[in-house]
């Protein structure tokens, strides 16, 4: 499989095969001993003029070599110090473990099981909580973390692996009908679902080492302090299909607190009834289905889910 690698501040890209991936991990590992053999200051000034080059390994693993530059150094101090580090192929090997073990923390964090898979909508916000935020109410491996504009559309949803937790907090896409997103100048407000006992908490943002909980496109927010606000009773959600705009196929989720039969259709715009997704009887929990619009033509829907007196519809739409 090609990898892509990127040089950021030219904005190029290319595709480079995977024997020259480490041939070039072989270099920087060599560039990371020779600055580990330095003094801290010295270190310090050259990691801050070294330009940020990117590598990305798939769909959702592009690692900045100068983000991980500093980590890496300290695992090669620390070799160093125990006599266990005597060359650069040592160095290579941190640095490939390291990289290949954040690669497996991202498959796991976008793995989450009680909310779907946000919109990709191409445009973002990016959001870390601090681990340290937490305090003593830190979530356990397997948590979710979910973002939600205010009228309760989901935006971004990640599953907690036990450090500083990251979310694309996706806007809303201008060129389709439907609100997908969050909008310029919108509050997001968090909620975190714990997997052991099934509850979901609101989350209050209480400090800010940068940003704030507004959206803003390619804006940054850091939470320095987080408190828990209360318990939400879960109720039923129909999330928005992903992908939206619709070539061939798309995914629709929902959640259901409870056993009951569910009704799933696909109406026009004049409310007629396209299609039948999903007519029978679903346990509690979350449910995906997929739906394949190769013989339906282009234009604006609408999805409904009704279960039991309850009716949520949500709008997509289907281009060729």
């Amino acid at each position: 499989m090609p990898i892509q690698v990127l040089l950021q501040k030219r904005e190029l890209k290319f595709n480079i095969s995977p024997r020259l991936y480490f041939k070039i991990l072989r270099i920087y590992a060599s560039y990371l001993y020779k600055l580990a053999c330095l003094s801290f200051s010295n270190r310090a000034k050259i990691l801050t003029k070294t330009k940020a080059y990117k590598i990305k390994i798939s769909n959702i693993a592009c690692f900045s070599l100068n983000s991980l530059s500093g980590k890496l150094i300290d695992s090669i101090l620390i070799m160093k110090k125990l006599g266990l580090l005597k060359g650069t192929i040592f160095a290579f090997a941190i640095c490939l473990f390291t990289i290949n073990a954040q690669a497996q923390d991202l498959r796991q964090a976008h793995d989450t099981k009680r909310f779907a898979r946000p919109v990709n909508t191409g445009a973002n916000h990016t959001l870390l909580i601090l681990d340290t935020s937490w305090g003593e109410t830190k979530p356990e491996i397997g948590d979710e973390i979910a973002a939600y504009d205010t009228k309760g559309n989901m935006v971004a949803s990640v599953v907690y692996v036990g450090h500083h937790t990251g979310l694309a907090l996706w806007g809303d896409d201008e060129y389709t009908e439907e609100k997908e997103g969050l909008s310029k100048g919108e509050k997001f407000n968090l909620q975190w679902w714990k997997k052991s006992t099934n509850e979901m908490i609101s989350l209050k943002a209480s400090g800010f080492e940068r940003g704030d909980d507004i959206y803003n496109k390619d804006g940054l927010t850091v939470i320095a302090d987080l408190k828990t606000d209360q318990t939400l009773e879960q109720n039923m959600e129909l999330f928005q299909n992903v992908p939206n705009p619709v070539l061939d196929f798309t995914e629709i989720s929902f959640y259901l607190p409870k056993a009951g039969k569910v009704r799933l259709s696909l109406h026009n715009n004049l409310g007629q009834e396209i299609l039948v997704l999903a007519n029978t009887k679903y346990q509690d929990g979350s449910h995906k289905i997929e739906m394949n619009t190769k013989k339906v033509e282009p234009g604006v829907y609408f999805y409904n889910l009704v279960s039991g007196k309850e009716k949520i519809t949500k709008q997509m739409t289907i281009v060729k």
